[in-house]
């Protein structure tokens, strides 16, 4: 299978995706490997469906990183409104019709055909040994990064700290039900330029905790305290990084310096 890329109308250079801000799409995978194939699979991702065209009709959908979405022979998935945000792995046997806008951040394998009315917006692998009708002819190359939501200090408000060199700023990356902070590489971080403190045996300083009492999983880093990086009245702090697989992240939140 060999990895196939269209023609771009337009290049954009960075995505941002509201993944952790509620502008994502709304419904998630039920399953880590999930089909759609009829009725009941359909409405499980929150579509409808209609037997005279053995179709899904979706309103938006997030795969995430390390899922994979199958679209059974003979079954359209049909993208009426909203996104189809991908993280993880699509494979099409079946039909897409995109009617609106599919952002590709992860792996999508087109064995069968898709019929594009929409954007597509590609920053991961798009293979397509099968079918391609790019009716629109708007299909862009881009660079993916997810927009995470991060707390620094947890606990405190206002996020006040002294920037004096001395101690470590702790962040806390937000996990939710569509995005798992394990798939974060903690080396990778960074705050305005300051990386995550090293502990003595060459690990970051990193923890796994529930910061926020939803009932999913937090990354909380210890940032280095670099004196001079904020000036007295600075009050947003940006935090970036990348996911293992690559996919840049980047988060904001108030600080004030004491």
């Amino acid at each position: 299978m060999t990895k196939s890329k269209i023609v771009a109308t337009s290049i954009t250079t960075i995505l941002l995706l509201g993944f952790s801000m509620g502008q994502s799409a709304a419904y998630a995978l039920p399953s880590v490997n999930f089909t759609v194939s009829d009725q009941i699979s359909c409405e499980d991702i929150g579509g409808t469906w209609d037997a005279t065209q053995n179709a899904c009709h979706i309103t938006g959908l997030t795969i995430p990183d390390g899922e994979t979405l199958t679209i059974a022979p003979n079954v359209f998935l049909v993208l009426n409104d909203n996104t189809i945000e991908n993280f993880g792995t699509i494979e099409n046997n079946g039909n897409i019709t995109n009617n609106r806008t599919i952002n590709n951040c992860g792996t999508l394998n087109n064995n069968a055909t898709i019929d594009n009315f929409g954007t597509i917006n590609n920053g991961g692998i798009f293979n397509s040994p099968g079918t391609f009708n790019n009716y629109t002819n708007d299909f862009n190359e881009i660079t993916c990064s997810i927009t995470v939501q991060i707390d620094i200090k947890p606990g405190s408000d206002p996020n006040c700290f002294n920037n004096d060199g001395n101690g470590v700023i702790p962040v806390a990356i937000l996990g939710h039900e569509t995005f798992d902070v394990t798939q974060i590489d903690p080396t990778s971080i960074s705050l305005d330029g300051s990386g995550v403190k090293i502990k003595g045996n060459s690990d970051p300083q990193v923890s796994l905790e529930d910061v926020n009492n939803d009932g999913y999983e937090d990354m909380v880093v210890k940032i280095i305290d670099t004196d001079g990086t904020y000036e007295q009245g600075t009050d947003i702090a940006t935090l970036n990084g990348s996911l293992f697989n690559e996919t840049s992240i980047e988060g904001t939140d108030s600080i004030c310096i004491t």
